[in-house]
């Protein structure tokens, strides 16, 4: 079997193009959290107490980065 050989521009322009498939599949699920500009739940603040805990914290944050903010 013979190997095709890649050059370096192709297998940056493929690596571009998983980043972009990648962080399009990253915002599709944010957004299906639909968690943007509401109040955090006390689901969310023990979460987070348990996080800050884990890491040996007094406190931790969550955040929510999209494509305009």
């Amino acid at each position: 079997m013979r190997r095709r050989r890649i050059s370096g521009d192709a297998q940056h322009r493929a690596g571009s193009d998983d980043q972009a498939r990648l962080e399009r599949e990253r915002l599709a699920a944010l957004h299906g959290y639909r968690l943007f500009d509401t109040p955090p739940g006390e689901e969310l603040r023990a979460v987070l107490r348990v996080a800050a805990t884990v890491a040996g914290a007094s406190s931790a944050a969550l955040n929510l980065i999209g494509e305009r903010r």
